[in-house]
């Protein structure tokens, strides 16, 4: 399987990235980014900086703050969708796999 965060590897990058992708009418601040990701705000920042510089996010004044959006006229916006959502869905394989390792897990924790 894909592995997306193989080649974004900021963690904060991605998850910006993802949020706005898989809610494109969203507008958000710095703050409002950072508290939605429970991220460090100058981390969000920078990440919705390069986001921008990049072409993916559009940004916009309002009142004294600076509001970020999704470009959807980038043309990277459609296979990056697909390659997020192809990220949180999972094959019949790998769930259960996920549940094998829940179910040794709760294992583990009965016997302390």
């Amino acid at each position: 399987m894909f592995d997306l965060a193989a080649i974004i590897t900021s963690k904060t990058r991605l998850s910006v990235l993802t949020l706005f992708i898989t809610n494109p009418s969203l507008e958000l601040g710095v703050r409002e980014t950072a508290r939605k990701l429970s991220a460090n705000p100058m981390l969000a920042r920078h990440e919705l900086i390069l986001l921008q510089t990049a072409g993916l996010l559009k940004s916009r004044r309002v009142a004294n703050s600076i509001q970020f959006s999704l470009d959807n006229s980038c043309e990277a916006v459609a296979p990056l969708n697909q390659l997020i959502h192809m990220q949180s869905v999972k094959t019949p394989a790998e769930e259960n796999m996920a549940e094998g390792e829940n179910t040794k897990s709760d294992e583990n924790n009965d016997d302390e």
